[in-house]
């Protein structure tokens, strides 16, 4: 079994004890700023099945989020126009080139090596991360590779659902494009509806949003979190 395979699977068997089987309660402290209208069945269990896993899910112009098996396809870049790659698994690669598979015909590669474990410190990553999204993104940059203009992201981890949806719902934080972390994990869950964040990695994505404030009450507490994912 390849490294990958390998990780994915950890992953999975962590991830199952995570699966939601209630909505967030509402009027507790912390839960002032969700938003009107959450999408009906959004916060039911949900079954990670392959096709989730592959997808390559668009979660706002020009930025996607994917699991290793979906960033390893060429063909998932290159119809997307994407030119610049967030790989969070390089600990699942025995080198390098392994994690930049696509380095030699363009693609930028912005490379962290991390694990999907609660006591890894993910937030100093979140301004790297930020930049490197927003570099690419923005408009003023037209430098062609094979003929295309950068203007995608993709960023990736081995599943897709723990440290690639951090550093996604991190770069929506920090770029203004959601007001709280409630709002934005409602928007990336909409659209990539197997996400969870690590409790430890969901700490620190308060603490950003805490920052990102002024130190205001939280859009979402732990205990919220915590028994958000509790299964019945």
């Amino acid at each position: 079994m390849s490294g990958q395979n390998k990780m994915v699977n950890k992953e999975l068997a962590r991830h199952k004890q995570r699966r939601v089987s209630r909505p967030l309660p509402k009027g507790k402290r912390g839960a002032t700023t969700s938003p009107t209208h959450e999408p009906p069945g959004l916060f039911i269990p949900v079954e990670v099945t392959e096709a989730a896993l592959q997808a390559v899910d668009c979660i706002s112009p020009g930025l996607y989020l994917t699991g290793f098996r979906g960033a390893e396809l060429w063909s998932n870049l290159s119809s997307r126009a994407i030119t610049h790659v967030i790989n969070l698994a390089a600990n699942c690669y025995d080198n390098e080139q392994e994690a930049q598979p696509f380095a030699s015909k363009g693609v930028e590669y912005l490379c962290i090596d991390i694990s999907d474990s609660e006591d890894q410190d993910i937030f100093k990553h979140f301004d790297a991360c930020h930049a490197f999204i927003a570099k690419a993104l923005d408009s003023s940059v037209s430098v062609e590779t094979e003929g295309r203009e950068r203007q995608a992201v993709l960023v990736n981890c081995a599943a897709g659902i723990s440290r690639s949806a951090t550093v996604v719902l991190a770069y929506l934080l920090l770029s203004g494009l959601a007001p709280t972390l409630r709002h934005a994990f409602i928007e990336v869950k909409a659209r990539r509806c197997i996400i969870y964040p690590n409790e430890g990695f969901m700490v620190q994505l308060l603490k950003l949003e805490a920052k990102l404030r002024g130190n205001k009450e939280g859009s979402v507490t732990m205990e919220e979190y915590c028994a958000w994912r509790k299964q019945n």
